[in-house]
């Protein structure tokens, strides 16, 4: 037994120089991709926040709503995350309804999620959001907090200036009133801050742009495209205009209570004029 305890030791003594090196080699390699120019997106995924020389994180929720809403609200945290100089984790999936279409007995059964780079093409969408100045880190465990002004949460939604502006004069703090490292906007959908700048609005219009479908919705799509094309007589021998229906029983049936005639009516009118 003494034999053997020896010989652990000895390989112990042994590995330690080369676990040095690995961890050594690691955070060089993280650094250097972080900063590099020429590097492929998803190899950024892998950056850490402090080779980003960012201090805190926006942890971005998965928000119980359509995709469009959930990708705006996605856009609007990470836009937040840059305005006060932190990186973001994304969500790891996206909310989806089941399958019942938009019937008002099931329109907010949010039950099924499905992972966020299967519905957007991970490696162009990281090298485009690292291209729009965003650091974008892979996801952890750990608890986050909401921002405090003093001993109030901050509210929102809050104008992107004023945001920048406390996040420069160190105002962002916990609940405690110590800085906070993980930072949460809350679970409330969709848009947080209110454009009301010139670099808030290029932010928003790059972060937004980042976002690329992936291959296999993207195929999906010029399949539909096509088959529609065929059935009215090929690319341009009609005028299209895609709509987004909304007279369906999740909102008329709702506590949204749209009227569907005068919402009918008013469609027919504004294609009509």
């Amino acid at each position: 037994m003494r034999r053997l305890r020896s010989l652990l030791r000895l390989l112990l003594l042994l590995l330690a120089p080369v676990k040095a090196v690995l961890q050594s080699c690691t955070t060089a390699w993280k650094a250097v991709t972080c900063k590099g120019s020429d590097i492929s997106g998803r190899y950024a995924a892998w950056c850490t926040n402090e080779a980003c020389g960012k201090q805190r994180v926006v942890v971005v929720p998965t928000v119980l709503k359509g995709l469009n809403n959930q990708l705006m609200r996605i856009v609007s945290d990470i836009v937040g995350a840059m305005l006060i100089g932190a990186a973001v984790e994304l969500p790891r999936s996206i909310a989806t309804r089941r399958g019942c279409h938009f019937q008002v007995e099931c329109y907010k059964d949010y039950r099924h999620f499905v992972p966020l780079w299967d519905i957007f093409d991970e490696a162009e969408t990281l090298k485009a959001l690292r291209q729009a100045g965003a650091c974008i880190v892979p996801p952890q465990m750990g608890q986050t907090q909401m921002l405090h002004l003093g001993q109030q949460r901050m509210r929102t939604p809050i104008a992107a200036s004023r945001l920048e502006q406390l996040g420069v004069n160190g105002s962002l703090v916990g609940a405690s009133g110590q800085p906070v490292r993980r930072i949460s906007f809350g679970k409330t959908c969709c848009v947080l801050f209110v454009p009301d700048s010139t670099r808030a609005r290029r932010l928003f219009r790059l972060v937004n742009a980042a976002f690329r479908t992936a291959p296999a919705l993207s195929g999906i799509a010029r399949d539909t495209v096509s088959r529609f094309h065929a059935a009215t007589g090929g690319p341009g021998a009609a005028r299209t205009l895609a709509l987004h229906w909304r007279a369906e029983g999740d909102m008329s049936q709702s506590k949204h209570a749209l009227n569907v005639s005068d919402y009918a009516r008013g469609v027919f009118e504004a294609l009509a004029t």
